[in-house]
Order: structure tokens, then sequence, then C-alpha cells
């Protein structure tokens, strides 16, 4: 009788090492759960006190435990451990499906600046180009009202009505020339803007992102609840 309650007293003492050994499970992460699934199969399998089992039919039998990351796990743990699996799938996923969301954001936006910067360029250089055009219009334009004073000098006719009617054509002219340098120059800022446009909004329009292959993230997840 008191070999028995010694015997009882021994079991009881194991399983209570056993439930030790896998104290604060609840916040073990995957690596620690591949090192409990190293350990011996008896030396984590707990029994009632006094049963006898045929041999085969033992608790700690290998055949009543999975494999996994080259150790044994059984039922009950293996939940816990795809529950695990499943959060680090998801972290994964979402970590992915984030930094791919940044890099698309990032793509697009150099994109889209560098049309605009596109657009700045030209719009510079055709402002330069005019602004050229009309110092040059200008230059012209003095040289003519100095030909004017010279020919009136020249043929004796200073001092009338001549070089007054000279100058009013030189000028009238000047604003021709310099009208027609500004509507050449405004046509083609308007047709550097509207290629500016329609290529900004085309690449608006077929933008395209890449992620993460949800149907890999989706196959996995299936691959936890059929394992």
């Amino acid at each position: 009788m008191g070999w028995g309650n010694d015997w009882d007293q021994q079991v009881l003492q194991r399983n209570s090492e056993i439930d030790g050994r896998k104290a604060g499970s609840g916040n073990w992460t995957l690596s620690d759960w591949e090192s409990y699934s190293k350990v011996g199969t008896m030396d984590r399998t707990k029994v009632a006190p006094r049963t006898f089992y045929y041999p085969g039919s033992e608790p700690w039998n290998e055949k009543n435990f999975s494999a996994w990351r080259g150790g044994l796990l059984n039922k009950q743990d293996m939940s816990a451990v795809k529950y695990l699996q499943a959060e680090e799938y998801q972290d994964e996923y979402e970590a992915s499906y984030e930094e791919a969301k940044e890099a698309n954001e990032s793509r697009y936006t150099s994109i889209l600046e560098g049309f605009d910067e596109m657009y700045d360029t030209q719009k510079d250089m055709l402002d330069g180009m005019g602004d050229a055009e009309k110092e040059e219009l200008q230059r012209i334009a003095g040289r003519m009202h100095a030909s004017n004073a010279a020919t009136t000098v020249k043929s004796g006719m200073q001092g009338t009505t001549v070089l007054a009617a000279m100058d009013r054509q030189t000028s009238k002219d000047h604003a021709s020339n310099l009208g027609l340098m500004n509507d050449r120059i405004n046509q083609q800022k308007l047709g550097a803007y509207s290629n500016y446009q329609s290529g900004k909004l085309g690449v608006m329009e077929r933008r395209t992102d890449e992620y993460p292959d949800f149907n890999m993230y989706l196959s996995l997840m299936q691959g936890l609840g059929g394992s």
C-alpha cells in the first residue's frame, strides 16, 4: 500500500515537472516551441497514477506526435504553433504590403515630379528665349531709330516731320514683331503644357502598383488549416 502511494507521489511530481517545463508557454515564440519540440516525448508527457499501457500504446509514443522543424509536437501543441505561424505569416504579409505600398508611392511621386521638373525646365527655356528675342528686337528698333535720324540729316530733312513719320513706322514694326514673337512663344508654352498634362494624366490613369502575392499568403494560411 505504501509502495503504491510512493509511486503515485513520484508520478504526480513528474507531472508537475512536466507542467513546469511548459510554464509560460502562452507567451512562447516559435523559436521556444522549436526547442521544446526536440525534448524527448516521454519527458513531456504526463500520465495518470497507477495507469499501465501496452507496448506501443503509450501516450509518449512518437506515433501520437507530428513532426515539426526537426522535432515532435502533440496535437494540442501543434494547434498553438499553427496559431503563432498564422500570426507570423500575417505580420510578414502586412510588413511586405506596407513596404511595397511605400515603394509604389515613392515611385509614383518620383514619376510625377519628373514631369513637373521637365515642364519647368521647358518653360524656363522658353521664357529665356522670349527675353533674348525681346532684347534683340529692342536693339534692332534702336538701330532703326538711329538710322532714321542719320538719313534725315544726310538728306537735309532734319527738323521736318519726316523723321517723326519714319520713327512711327519703326515703332509700329517693332510692336508688330514683338507681338508675333510673343504669340509664337506662347504657342510653344501651350504645346509644352499640353504635353506635360497629357503625359502626367496618362501616368495617373495607367498607374499599376505591385504588391506581395496575396494568393501565396492565402495558400500558406490554408496549408496551416489543412495540416
